[in-house]
């Protein structure tokens, strides 16, 4: 009995192998799932807005011309108490805002001066001499190489004079520059000294800047490059100052792109009496692109991914359809100007072409999708 249902077992088993063996593998990967959007016209009739950073129109470094320790800085204005200047507080034309130690400096124009003298001392008795010896030589009673000994004895004092004069000018000036002046009237940016900081010949002492007057600096795409022109007039404004408005002039139109961004700088002065607008701000403005610039295919932002061999460029994945199945294709294309939350395509799309939105970064080219609502 033992046997035959060892021999059952037997059988069952390797009719479940020769079974097993005769089953195919049917299974498929799932498709990957995405949505799409068609792409469309944008541009033409719209206005563009755009972010600029003000800078000053001017702006300064200011350093010592000699070296040594700093023995005192400008107090601020009335009412900062015993404060030294800071960033931020105002100074006008000529004001002296730093010091050096004078000392060794002065004890050159000393020295510089007593050389001086000297040399006169030396010039006026070589003058005396040179003179006396004209009237001996009149009379021949001096020799004609005596005479001319005498005559270059006075021409090097009168060289030593003129060296001793360049020196103590070289040391006045030297003990003038121990003061650090204003250049312009301005605001400082930066103060990279402290008494008893030891300032080196050179070394920047204070960032000074300009802003009686400012400059709005942004940047452009091609399309509306050509369209701006220097003197045009243009307005900007803040929400630091909601419902202010600055106007101003196109002053300066960069004549290459940044080669990362491919965007033309453009820079807009701004005059700026009031103070209110300050190195730093953001501020906006808006451009008619109706007169800038033609109509081009708009994408939302999450279309753009990045090629994988190519990690500077922007590409997207456009749908194409073979038979039932749908295609994610990887396309390079050329952004161009923020339209909001979508992004112009310069090169690279057409309109009515379907592209690939919500899961774009997951894609490998060529790969089937499942399109979903």
């Amino acid at each position: 009995m033992t046997g035959k249902r060892a021999l059952s077992l037997f059988m069952i088993t390797l009719f479940l192998f020769l079974s097993g063996c005769d089953r195919k593998e049917n299974y498929e990967k799932p498709l990957k799932a995405v949505r799409i959007t068609r792409v469309t016209m944008q541009g033409g009739g719209d206005t563009s807005r755009y972010s600029a950073s003000i800078i000053p129109c001017r702006q300064v470094i200011l350093a010592f011309r000699v070296g040594g320790y700093v023995e005192e800085i400008r107090k601020g204005p009335p009412g900062s108490g015993n404060r030294l200047i800071q960033e931020g507080n105002t100074v006008l034309s000529n004001n002296v805002l730093a010091r050096i130690r004078e000392t060794e400096y002065a004890a050159r124009v000393n020295q510089a001066r007593a050389g001086l003298s000297e040399a006169s001392s030396s010039l006026s008795k070589a003058r005396e001499d040179l003179m006396r010896a004209e009237n001996l030589f009149r009379e021949n009673s001096l020799t004609r190489a005596d005479y001319d000994g005498i005559q270059t004895r006075f021409e090097v004092a009168g060289s030593q004079v003129q060296r001793a004069k360049a020196f103590l000018e070289e040391a006045e000036t030297a003990l003038r520059d121990c003061s650090l002046k204003a250049p312009m009237d301005g605001v400082i940016l930066k103060r990279l000294i402290e008494i008893g900081s030891l300032a080196g010949p050179g070394s920047p002492a204070f960032v000074l800047a300009d802003i009686s007057s400012v400059k709005a600096v942004f940047g452009v795409p091609d399309v509306v490059m050509e369209n701006l022109t220097v003197g045009s007039p243009q307005e900007i404004t803040t929400e630091v100052f909601p419902g202010e408005t600055f106007k101003g002039k196109i002053t300066s139109i960069s004549p290459s792109a940044d080669p990362m961004n491919r965007v033309f700088e453009v820079e807009i002065s701004v005059p700026n009496d009031t103070k209110h607008l300050r190195t730093g701000m953001i501020t906006s403005l808006e451009m008619d692109t109706a007169k800038t610039a033609p109509s081009r295919p708009a994408i939302p932002l999450n279309a753009i991914v990045r090629p994988r061999n190519d990690p500077s460029g922007y590409a997207v994945f456009v749908i194409e359809k073979q038979g039932n199945a749908a295609i994610a294709t990887l396309r390079i294309v050329r952004p161009g100007n923020i339209l909001g939350n979508q992004v112009a395509i310069q090169e690279g799309l057409k309109e009515g072409e379907e592209i690939v939105t919500a899961g774009a970064p997951l894609l490998i080219d060529g790969e089937k999708v499942k399109i979903i609502p």
